[in-house]
């Protein structure tokens, strides 16, 4: 009897590493193989992966499945697993030594055809979810409803005909998709079709998930009813199925709390509605398979699925997350229509404990000649809600939208709703933005110059700006003056390259890297955004976070002043940590920081190549920002 373990991953390399080390250390007496599955990684996965293999005493065999979600990942791994039996765990999970002999173990026994084993916390400080602590042993019969939490996908094995009779995973269903049921789902559908399985604590993982109490643990939960709902509204479509799993549910919603049904019940809705996209999706690939393409594509329009064009990432990115974000903003203060002319600006930010730079970005955009600005706060706990509310060319929002997987999302919502055939600027609470000889050119005839060429959007350059005070002394007030406080940039360290997302007015645009904070921390953060939008109505905003798709890009470059290093960061960056409100790849740059600055607690920015900004012109001078000629006689021929 062979063995496979198959451990799916993606842009986790620090978890990874660790994961392994406690693989490498398995002891099994029978023959046994470990399947990497590197699920779409933009970090350094595939040297981690390379660098065990090479070391590793046992067969250890990689797998690159691009498209994200467990389920397709999961199935990808099986595609070229060689074993009888085959166990899965995750990237985060630290085996037993002895894992792989409890699961042989239980395998003897030729009537079962799956199993979940134990799961333990590996921190005790982190909180106590997705564990599976029980050491008795659970049956579950063939034809049985399974519910929900009964085995942990974090450790389950199951043979390979049984995979094979039932198709294997989910692939719109785990992580990488709305909905986080695939492995009751498999071991429901194993049950089905008539094989004996359950629960045993003979073989046990650790699972170092790194969630404390608090905003992290109410957001899995939260994916967790979503998943359960999606999970029963599948078997319930199933006339085989229906009857049983409907009286199941039902007895189970007595249980839940309103709030929990309710987050059931909406992700009931999302699945029928990704099932019903998909299978129009297939209908349009029959369609151009016919010959009929562009009918095909015509209605993928419609649908919001152009063939060819757009991934279920995109799907759920433009077609699901803005339906269920609507019901979740509620207003607060000023107008809730803004009306402003084509040659007028109107400033939108997603905003989070922002009290500090309130009053700068306040003074900052209104003194620029910004018609209007709207605020979608995301949970702040300071004062920023109150500051807020006492301007009157302000409009407040909230919504307690996850930010890690809602900002572009939220980003848009503003744009789109506020900003139809108008101008936008959208920048972060620490984000100042400027454009080139703004003490000659008034906004309204800078942005005349953009309609005057019929350009949809405005390439802007971040400028790091810092203290010469060490962060540690640093000490900040909600009246600071930024601009003033915080003088210095160091240009040094950015990498650029070619901007790759849209067609620019000059041939001299390029993308930032680097600067900085690469200089200090090590991070390569992409610093150029399309920060200046008009939404025409062809123009895509907030496509990979910050660039726009389908625009026509000015033939002149902006800056966005960012004040990250004030006197709060150490705060910003230690809850930015704990909470992971970033997202994946954004709080492993959050981590590079805290590692900086737990190296030097005294950190100073100003390097021997720091300046002091004392206007947009040196910054042309050094080419980091980009003007064309066409651009400057303009400015000469609209002298204010």
């Amino acid at each position: 009897m062979k063995i496979s373990l198959i451990i799916c991953t993606r842009n986790r390399s620090r978890q990874l590493r660790e994961c392994l080390r406690f693989v490498s250390q398995l002891n099994c007496g029978k023959d046994w193989e470990l399947i990497i599955v590197n699920n779409g990684s933009s970090d350094d996965t595939a040297s981690v992966v390379e660098e065990f293999a090479g070391g590793a005493h046992f067969d250890v065999r990689v797998v690159n499945e691009p498209r994200p979600g467990l389920g397709r990942a999961h199935n990808a791994g099986i595609a070229k697993a060689r074993g009888e039996i085959l166990a899965f765990t995750d990237d985060d999970c630290y085996v037993d030594p002895n894992f792989l002999n409890e699961v042989v173990s239980i395998f003897e026994d030729p009537e079962i055809g799956y199993i979940g084993g134990r799961v333990l916390l590996f921190d005790p400080t982190d909180a106590p979810i997705t564990i599976r602590p029980e050491v008795n042993e659970e049956v579950i019969p063939p034809g049985s409803v399974v519910p929900a939490g009964r085995v942990h996908g974090a450790n389950i094995a199951a043979r390979r005909t049984v995979i094979e009779a039932v198709g294997g995973f989910d692939p719109i269903l785990g992580p990488g998709t709305p909905f986080n049921c695939e492995d009751v789902d498999f071991v429901a559908r194993a049950s089905g079709a008539g094989w004996k399985g359950g629960y045993y604590p003979g073989p046990l993982v650790y699972h170092h998930h790194g969630r404390k109490p608090g905003r992290q643990v109410s957001a899995v939960m939260r994916s967790y009813d979503y998943g359960r709902g999606a999970y029963y509204a599948k078997f319930i479509l199933n006339p085989q199925t229906r009857m049983l799993y409907a009286k199941h549910w039902w007895w189970q919603i007595r249980l839940r709390t309103t709030w929990r049904f309710l987050r059931e019940i909406r992700g009931a809705g999302l699945y029928c509605l990704v099932l019903f996209m998909k299978r129009v999706n297939a209908a349009l690939r029959v369609l151009e398979t016919e010959g009929i393409k562009g009918l095909g594509a015509a209605i993928g329009r419609r649908v919001g699925i152009a063939i060819g064009k757009t991934s279920r990432r995109e799907f759920i990115e433009f077609g699901i997350r803005p339906v269920l974000l609507r019901p979740r903003v509620k207003h607060l203060h000023g107008p809730h229509k803004i009306l402003y002319a084509p040659d007028e600006l109107l400033v939108i930010s997603v905003v989070r404990n922002g009290e500090l730079y309130v009053k700068s970005f306040m003074d900052h955009y209104l003194s620029m000649g910004a018609r209007h600005i709207v605020f979608l706060d995301n949970g702040s706990t300071d004062r920023t809600v109150e500051m807020l509310c006492k301007y009157d060319r302000v409009t407040v929002l909230q919504t307690d939208a996850p930010y890690q997987k809602y900002e572009n999302t939220m980003k848009r919502y503003l744009a789109e709703r506020f900003s139809q055939g108008r101008w936008n600027l959208c920048a972060d609470i620490d984000e100042l933005f400027d454009y080139p000889y703004s003490a000659s050119l008034i906004l309204r005839n800078f942005i005349r110059y953009l309609n005057e060429h019929r350009y949809t959007a405005v390439i802007a350059q971040m400028l790091d700006m810092f203290s010469d005070t060490p962060l540690a002394e640093l000490e900040s007030r909600p009246d600071d003056s930024l601009k003033d406080k915080y003088a210095y940039y160091d240009i040094s360290a950015i990498k650029k390259t070619p901007y790759g997302w849209a067609t620019t007015g000059n041939g001299k645009l390029k993308m930032h890297w680097g600067g900085i904070r690469k200089s200090l921390f090590g991070t390569n953060n992409g610093l150029t955004k399309a920060a200046l939008v008009k939404m025409d109505g062809k123009v895509k905003p907030f496509v990979n976070w910050h660039h726009a798709r389908d625009a026509r890009v000015a033939d002149v470059s902006c800056v966005l002043r960012h004040y990250p290093f004030v006197g709060g960061f150490y705060t910003k960056v230690q809850e930015a940590v704990r909470m992971g409100r970033y997202g994946v790849l954004t709080t492993d740059e959050y981590v590079a920081y805290w590692k900086g600055l737990e190296r030097n607690p005294n950190l100073n920015l100003r390097l021997k190549t720091a300046k002091k900004l004392s206007g947009l012109e040196e910054l042309i001078e050094e080419e980091f920002l980009v003007v064309s000629d066409r651009y400057r006689q303009w400015v000469n021929t609209h002298l204010q």
